[in-house]
Parts: structure tokens; C-alpha cells; sequence
């Protein structure tokens, strides 16, 4: 799949137990080390962050290659990226749920 609606997004999200909610703006990405912001600018992008601890969020890009981009430029600094076509999965490289995380990102098809 090349672009994931929003509620195929949080759908995905909650069949592996995780609450996301659609936020404004992307959110920092806090562990116990240091918090990271990932700015993104221009064009229509939808986010969602999960309820509670937000060591992740998902983020709906206008393209893939705007996914392939952000996740690129995102990656390192204790952040891990995944993109499945235009979605975009920024976390937190210590936290506990990564395998779920990848999961439900790899079921939008």
C-alpha cells in the first residue's frame, strides 16, 4: 500500500494494542538519555503519537519518497525510522514495543 488513510492507520495501531491519537504536530521523542524533535515542513502530513508514553509516532507523508526522506535524515541519534509507502514509523530505539511497532506498520497493505 502506497498511502494508508488515517483510520487504517490507527487500526492497524490498535489491533496490536497500541492507542494512537492524531496530533497536530509531530512530538518529541523522549528516552532516558536525551529527547529529539523531528521537524517536518512543508506539504499536507497527518501524525498520530500514542496515549501515554510517546516513544514513537507515525507520520502520513504525501509520497514514499517523502517517507524514504524524513526517515533517512530522522535516523540515528537513538532513533530508529521504518516507511511502508507513504507512512512513515519514528521511535525511540530503547523502547520496549519496537516488534509491535514494526508489526503493525507492516500489516497497512
Amino acid at each position: 500500500m502506497l498511502a494508508a488513510t488515517p483510520a487504517e492507520v490507527g487500526q492497524a495501531f490498535a489491533s496490536r494494542g497500541i492507542q494512537v491519537a492524531r496530533v497536530p504536530n509531530p512530538p518529541r521523542l523522549c528516552d532516558a538519555k536525551a529527547c529529539r524533535r523531528v521537524t517536518i515542513s512543508g506539504g499536507t502530513f497527518v501524525c498520530f503519537a500514542p496515549k501515554g508514553k510517546i516513544d514513537f509516532f507515525v507520520t502520513l507523508l504525501p509520497t514514499a519518497t517523502d517517507a524514504q526522506r524524513v526517515g533517512k535524515v530522522a535516523r540515528g541519534g537513538g532513533l530508529g525510522a521504518a516507511a511502508r509507502g507513504s507512512t512513515l514509523l519514528l521511535y525511540v530505539k530503547s523502547s520496549t514495543r519496537i516488534a509491535r511497532l514494526i508489526a503493525a506498520l507492516s500489516s497497512l497493505d
